[in-house]
């Protein structure tokens, strides 16, 4: 899956078989000395991501983050990550279907997906070779 910055002004005319993932967070927006010492979520980064389909906005999300990180990069790649969570069952089911014959579309395809990242070391960060 190609990550691209989102900053660079990347092409949006979405294709007819294309995933596109647009993601972002919001590192510790919550974050308040007065209520820091009372409340740990004030430090918890908020995150959201939408993934659309030809165009088509099929799922967004917009929720605070399970743990607290220590930097933007940290917060964004966790976004990446659940993002990644939620759009590749929804890839593998769409090629579920054409194997089964069941025609999506009149034409044939190839079921692509678009990530839109603005943090370039979130991007570094899932582009390396995992063990």
């Amino acid at each position: 899956m190609p990550i691209e910055n989102k900053e660079q002004g990347p092409d949006t005319g979405s294709k007819k078989d294309s995933f596109d993932c647009w993601v972002d967070t919001s590192h510790a927006s919550e974050w308040s000395s007065k209520r820091a010492e009372n409340n740990p979520n004030t430090a918890r980064s908020w995150m959201g991501y939408t993934i659309c389909y030809a165009g088509c906005p099929m799922l967004w999300a917009s929720k605070m983050q399970t743990e607290i990180v220590l930097s933007s990069t940290k917060a964004e790649y966790i976004a990446l990550f659940q993002s990644m969570r939620e759009i590749l069952p929804l890839m593998w089911l769409l090629e579920e279907v054409e194997a089964k014959g069941i025609t999506v579309d009149a034409k044939p395809y190839r079921i692509h997906c678009r990530v839109f990242e603005d943090n370039e070391g979130a991007i570094e960060i899932a582009k390396v070779p995992k063990m």
